[in-house]
């Protein structure tokens, strides 16, 4: 009698035992499911916002080199949940299997799904700026390889017809619409003083790619064709600068601003060189004896540096280089062309043409230009010419660098942030 106790004592507590092991591998197994399903669930919306980014506009990227995908945050909550549901056993794998045994540990449930876009909004200047330097890592590298990108000839220069942009729809629509202020101040300029072409590349790496990114991919006075790309302006970078709606008057603008410039740093120029500045006052000092005579060297120097910057400005037109700090060989005009002028559309070339050419000269210039209008104008250029080559229903307002969502699965929320 007392071995059978035994047994079932032995019995009762085997059975306790195993009861109670069962309890922590039942415990482990939940556990080991919820971390599964959190790792399953993490896989597939990551997948899944891959997915919808890989629906990128191909050619924005091929023509300007931005990734973005056109969507509507209701139209991308619905692709989730299409490829969740796809993923989880809510599909024709669960009709399958129903009438089988099968334990389903995982037990997903996708609820909902919550998107939000506007964080990625290719207008947003954050995102197409990221986008910008993104590109330009790669393409600087690039840049050295023979490209295709032709200058105007002088003559090619004069004959381009007007383009003016009239339609208040599409303005309205430009990105850059209803922005204030932000335009070049060239006396913002000349009081800053000047930098060199290194200064510019030492002083922000991100500005100096945004400024090679314009250059590149944009058309200028000196720059007439890019890949075979068609463009509404054909000063796209003049149009970056000074924001008209009349193409001409982009260059004029920004050639007047380049006169300027240079008349300053050219009457610097006549003050420093004891010649020059010795033949202005003598003939200050035969026009107007005595006192006055200061006022009207001041007057004629300037004369002179002003037609010395516009034959400057003739020698950058025509694709030559000009220094930015002029020496005595580096000056074209003798003091006698304020009198006779420097002839109609000629130009008069130094002793030694050195220094920075047309583009270089804009680099300056957007260098000091604000931020948020260059870039607001590059893609006000980016929709003009998408929309005039792939349809008028283009608008970057519908583009987006990335997307944000969260998703409601077996009551927990999952946070997700993808881009490009």
């Amino acid at each position: 009698m007392k071995f059978l106790n035994k047994r079932g004592s032995t019995t009762v507590l085997l059975s306790l035992f195993l009861a109670s092991m069962l309890a922590v591998i039942g415990v482990y197994l939940h556990a080991a499911s919820k971390a599964a399903a959190r790792s399953y669930v993490d896989a597939i919306f990551e997948l899944a916002g891959k997915s919808i980014l890989s629906e990128y506009d191909r050619r924005l990227f091929e023509e300007y080199g931005v990734f973005a995908v056109k969507a509507e945050e209701s139209q991308v909550e619905k692709k989730l949940e299409y490829y969740a549901k796809s993923s989880f056993h809510t599909n024709k794998v669960e009709e399958f299997i129903k009438n089988k045994k099968y334990i389903d540990l995982l037990k997903l449930d996708l609820q909902d799904v919550k998107v939000d876009l506007k964080d990625y909004s290719l207008i947003n200047v954050d995102v197409f700026e990221e986008q910008i330097l993104d590109f330009m890592k790669y393409r600087i590298i690039q840049k050295v390889l023979p490209g295709k990108e032709t200058n105007l000839s002088e003559s090619q220069s004069q004959s381009t017809p007007q383009t003016i942009l009239r339609n208040q729809k599409i303005i309205g629509s430009l990105p850059s619409n209803g922005y204030q202020g932000g335009n070049l101040d060239i006396n913002k300029l000349l009081d800053e003083g000047i930098p060199t072409l290194q200064e510019i590349k030492d002083s922000s790496l991100e500005c100096f790619y945004v400024n090679e990114y314009i250059l590149d991919q944009f058309l200028h006075q000196r720059k007439n064709s890019l890949e075979e790309r068609k463009t509404f302006f054909r000063h796209e970078v003049e149009y970056i600068l000074t924001g008209k709606w009349n193409d001409e008057e982009n260059y004029k603008h920004v050639r007047n601003n380049l006169v300027i410039m240079r008349t300053a740093l050219n009457l610097t120029h006549i003050y420093a060189d004891p010649a020059k500045r010795e033949e202005v006052l003598a003939l200050a000092s035969v026009m107007t004896p005595g006192p006055e005579a200061v006022a009207t060297q001041l007057l004629l120097a300037t004369a002179w540096a002003g037609a010395e910057a516009e034959n400057d400005a003739r020698l950058l037109e025509q694709g030559k280089k000009v220094a930015l700090i002029k020496t005595s060989v580096n000056w074209s005009l003798d003091f006698q062309s304020i009198l006779s002028g420097i002839g109609n559309g000629s130009a008069v070339e130094p002793e030694q043409m050195n220094g920075m050419d047309y583009e270089d000269y804009i680099r300056v210039f957007l260098y000091f230009l604000n931020r948020e209008i260059k870039l607001l104008r590059c893609l006000d250029l980016i929709q003009l010419n998408m929309k005039g080559n792939y349809g008028e229903e283009f608008d970057l307002r519908n583009y987006y660098g990335g997307l944000q969502f969260e998703a409601f699965v077996q009551g927990r929320k999952y946070a997700f942030r993808q881009k490009f």
